[in-house]
């Protein structure tokens, strides 16, 4: 399943970012080596490779950056004036236009299908994790037990720093937003991902995960989120499904004393 970004994710973006952009100045460098001995199309071919690697590996803004990076260095090794940004040439000037725009498009191609297979992948995680839940419910399972497995389904889901479960009537943080039944978050606000997908901004006192049994709340998980966390749509249903398992348990083993 995927996690939310946090800090060191972040600094990982960077790290890929970067590294997108200098693959085609290095990869560029070292075929020098053989320029004159190669056909410039084949150094085309190499250096577009290297802009689907980058989209691949770190995403769409990696590939473009890629992509930019990589013509400019068919330009500067491999162009007449070398060692220059300059072209004299009309088909070097055709060729290194050609490599932006192939870089460009199959960075994004790349991007998408990394895109997708997250996607397919963190779908089939949740599932996973619903089925897990369910079965305990369905074995009878104490409601103490299902609440503990819920709460490690949850940190995992959203990376989270804490969660916990209060049994209702609750007497604290009552103004806490509120994650709804259809993935909506009260007091919510939109940001976009690294990977281009669009996630809640989690306020920083965390959100509250109700959970209800026969119509009626009974409880509800407090997630409290690392600085700067979010939560893709897909998290917040999987969350839903995993709160209403523990509901089924409510409604047949009551909330232990403790929780109460």
């Amino acid at each position: 399943m995927q996690r939310i970004p946090s800090s060191s994710t972040g600094a990982g973006n960077a790290v890929e970012f970067a590294l997108g952009g200098l693959a085609p100045i290095a990869v560029g460098a070292a075929l020098v080596a053989i320029r004159g001995h190669v056909d410039a199309a084949n150094i085309a071919l190499v250096l577009g490779l290297v802009v689907v690697a980058s989209g691949a590996y770190g995403g769409r803004a990696a590939g473009m950056v890629a992509a930019l990076t990589a013509a400019a260095s068919y330009d500067f090794f491999f162009t007449k004036p070398y060692l220059s940004l300059l072209i004299h040439d009309a088909d070097d000037v055709e060729m290194t236009i050609l490599l932006l725009v192939i870089g460009l498009l199959s960075g994004q191609l790349a991007w998408r299908a990394r895109v997708v297979a997250r996607q397919r992948d963190g779908g089939r995680g949740g599932l996973d994790r619903i089925r897990r839940l369910a079965d305990q419910v369905a074995q009878g399972h104490e409601s103490a037990d299902v609440i503990a497995a819920a709460r490690a389904e949850l940190v995992e889901v959203f990376d989270l720093v804490d969660c916990r479960f209060e049994a209702a009537p609750f007497q604290e943080r009552l103004d806490l937003p509120q994650l709804e039944r259809n993935g909506v978050v009260s007091q919510r606000r939109f940001r976009m991902r690294p990977g281009g997908e669009l996630e809640v901004e989690i306020p920083a006192g965390g959100i509250a995960l109700p959970v209800l049994s026969r119509g009626q709340i009974v409880g509800r998980f407090i997630l409290d989120f690392r600085p700067d966390g979010g939560a893709t749509l897909e998290q917040r249903v999987v969350a839903v499904a995993l709160a209403d398992q523990v509901g089924a348990s409510l409604a047949v083993y009551p909330a232990p004393a403790g929780l109460r």
